[in-house]
């Protein structure tokens, strides 16, 4: 992987992850970009670092407002019923945990 790629993946990741950030703030947003396969690959690492969404960076491109992000943010934490905002501890607690160490759906 060249130099010029490894600098877009990051630059990517970055600018989901803080905006991730700023809307559902304290929340684990881990974030991986591929500009290769043209993905973007997001988990919120308090629930499992192998679930969570992806994105494709051409509906990025298109998206400057990332409302794209913001929407699948909130949806992943709607999910586990957590609320879409700031990190609140208490609904972490109640969250139950399969073998792996992933969160259940409820």
């Amino acid at each position: 992987m060249t130099d010029k790629i490894e600098l877009a993946n990051m630059t990517i990741a970055k600018e989901v992850a803080e905006c991730l950030d700023v809307h559902y703030k304290g929340h684990a947003w881990g974030v991986r970009a591929n500009v290769e396969t043209g993905l973007v690959h997001v988990f919120n690492l308090n629930l499992s670092g192998q679930w969570g969404f992806v994105l494709h960076i051409d509906n990025l491109i298109n998206d400057p407002s990332m409302k794209t992000v913001i929407m699948a943010g909130g949806e992943l934490l709607e999910r586990y019923n957590l609320s879409r905002s700031e990190i609140k501890p208490e609904e972490y607690m109640v969250i139950k945990f399969d073998f792996k160490g992933d969160a259940v759906q409820v």
